[in-house]
């Protein structure tokens, strides 16, 4: 399987990785790049490196992304799910997939990602980390989620908090 890059475009994510208490295991370290690729209108656009891709039997699939800020390892874990709704942006007709995915933190490079989101959007504050585990609705803005090994997929992750989320 090639390399594939995610580009997640992410809105004021940072507020909602409050201090949690966790520690799982830390992936190996790799040699990322700098995720940040541009900066406009109050967003970000960053891109991560899949470091590890593992389809389960039910069909959902497990990654690992990876990649440097200011020389910091960032990292995060990421479960797509088998079953996605499929439409079309606008009346543009590209087609989009949709569905709730589940961002996990991977310890010590997760929360060096909660910190440079702070940094990028300019949020002052007491350190945090990232919880365990947030939920996510994504949609894709090219390529097949349900097949990223044969291309590259780009997403935007969109935070829709529910009542039993962690309040920070």
């Amino acid at each position: 399987m090639h390399r594939a890059s995610l580009l997640l475009t992410m809105g004021l994510l940072s507020w909602l990785f409050g201090s949690c208490s966790r520690k799982p295991a830390e992936p190996a370290a790799t040699t990322s790049s700098d995720v940040t690729r541009a900066m406009e209108e109050g967003f970000v656009d960053l891109v991560f490196a899949i470091h590890r891709h593992q389809r389960a039997a039910d069909g959902s699939q497990h990654f690992i992304a990876t990649g440097t800020h200011h020389g910091k390892p960032l990292g995060f874990a990421f479960t797509l799910p088998r079953e996605w709704k499929q439409g079309t942006l606008g009346n543009s007709g590209i087609v989009t997939f949709q569905a709730r995915i589940s961002v996990e933190s991977t310890g010590e490079s997760s929360d060096h990602f909660v910190t440079a989101l702070r940094d990028l959007y300019q949020i002052t504050g007491p350190k945090l980390t990232m919880c365990k585990n947030v939920a996510f609705t994504v949609m894709s803005l090219e390529g097949d989620p349900r097949t990223p090994e044969q291309a590259p997929v780009k997403m935007k992750l969109f935070y829709e908090p529910a009542e039993n989320d962690p309040k920070h």
